[in-house]
């Protein structure tokens, strides 16, 4: 069955397609939905043999269009022409087979054999999406075995005028199984913000050790979405969400306030999340070795997270935190985290992010490395202070020496850490 075929056998079987015409090698129509789809189009080519070719897209007028075909013609190709749906419309485009989906947005299907894309076990990419879309029943009626070419917009599309647009389905005869970690950065962490996503993905996998404040999550790209649990606080802590993480940069605040304010072009997204009363604040992170080293306050965590105040916490506390960890870490990978535990002892996730780069080796070093020299920081000078330097840093020769009462899980090693710069606390300071 060729391409043109399998697709109008999509269309019969009542799924939802782009407009389309195709022809043989020769030129002569083939199958269409509609007689002629409006401008822009795109122009797919394939043979008997050969299952993709040349793929041209957004032809514009009549005279390109004809060009197009006619060169497919020259060359022995057949063409579909469909509609041209606009892929920066703030939705997702990928392919779901078996336990596994993948997708990125601003791309086609293809975007699978590009980096960046969002990996993830088939029911549980499915619910993220749905709660940032809509219901996504078309794409659960497949079979496991049945490899599914789809896209995802905000406004209806195609023959049926829906959500959700069918390019390829394709019975491959397996049906793989999720395997490994979930990629995290990925092209729609990007998206949607690194913090909405990591926190969005905590939510997703949330067990009886830990659950999500309700966060609201304001963005550029996409509707506004809701999950989580409700605290009962009616106080809201107000985050920014750039593409990927800026520690302790942008603006965090206790209660209410204008998210425009935040909308600098680093921000992606503004969260609007349910406060905590908090009993303990802090955060974990997972070294190189897999170790899990846990730092925190009592009370709220925010002057923690900027190296202000810390203290030693209670066994119950690690040992809940500590839970919830090895909980994620064998889902995700190595992870770094915030949490807050309320006063009735209950544990909250209130940021969540996977390791990506090299992290402490010891109880005292941040990032590692044998520099020549150490240069001592005082971190009463702030964390922008820090940045500072770090722009106008000699050489990989040289390290940084935290001087102060700072934990290894605060804004300033996160700093360093995504710096790569060798980098120790001094723990006699």
């Amino acid at each position: 069955m060729l391409k043109d075929e399998k697709l109008f056998s999509i269309y019969q079987s009542n799924n939802n397609v782009a407009k389309f015409i195709s022809y043989d090698e020769r030129g002569s129509v083939r199958y269409e939905t509609h007689k002629k789809p409006e401008f822009p189009v795109n122009v797919r080519s394939f043979t008997e043999h050969l299952k993709s070719g040349r793929f041209k897209m957004n032809v514009n007028d009549q005279d390109t269009l004809d060009k197009v075909l006619n060169d497919n013609i020259k060359d022995g190709y057949y063409s579909i022409v469909n509609e041209s749906i606009d892929i920066n419309d703030g939705g997702v485009s990928g392919v779901l087979l078996g336990d596994i989906i993948e997708f990125s947005p601003k791309d086609t299907p293809r975007c699978v054999e590009k980096p960046g894309v969002c990996r993830l076990p088939a029911e549980l990419g499915l619910i993220l999406l749905e709660l940032i879309y809509f219901p996504l029943d078309e794409l659960r009626k497949f079979k496991k075995t049945e490899r599914v070419e789809f896209s995802i917009h905000p406004l209806p599309q195609g023959v049926f005028n829906t959500h959700v647009i069918i390019w390829e389905v394709e019975d491959v005869g397996y049906s793989p199984e999720f395997t490994g970690t979930m990629s995290h950065p990925n092209n729609f962490s990007r998206f949607i913000g690194d913090k909405a996503y990591g926190i969005l993905i905590a939510h997703l996998l949330h067990n009886e050790d830990y659950s999500v404040p309700s966060t609201n999550v304001i963005g550029r790209n996409v509707n506004p979405f809701l999950f989580g649990d409700n605290t009962q606080t009616y106080i809201t802590w107000m985050r920014t969400a750039p593409a990927e993480p800026i520690p302790g940069k942008l603006i965090t605040t206790r209660g209410w306030s204008d998210p425009f304010k935040a909308c600098t072009d680093d921000v992606v997204s503004v969260l609007a999340q349910e406060s905590v009363n908090a009993g303990f604040s802090g955060a974990y992170l997972t070294d190189d070795l897999g170790r899990i080293i846990i730092d925190g306050t009592a009370g709220y965590g925010d002057e923690y997270m900027l190296g202000q105040t810390k203290c030693d916490l209670p066994d119950f506390v690690l040992t809940k935190v500590k839970q919830v960890a090895h909980h994620l870490n064998s889902i995700l990978g190595f992870t770094k985290c915030e949490w807050v535990l309320d006063e009735d002892h209950r544990l909250w996730i209130v940021q969540l992010h996977t390791k990506s780069v090299k992290s402490v080796v010891s109880p005292s070093t941040i990032y590692p490395g044998n520099p020549t020299d150490w240069i001592k920081y005082d971190i009463r000078e702030g964390l922008e202070g820090l940045r500072d330097l770090l722009d106008s840093f000699p050489s990989k020769d040289f390290g940084i020496e935290l001087s102060g009462s700072v934990g290894l899980t605060s804004h300033f090693c996160d700093v360093l850490r995504q710096a790569q710069v060798p980098s120790r606390i001094n723990q006699g300071e």
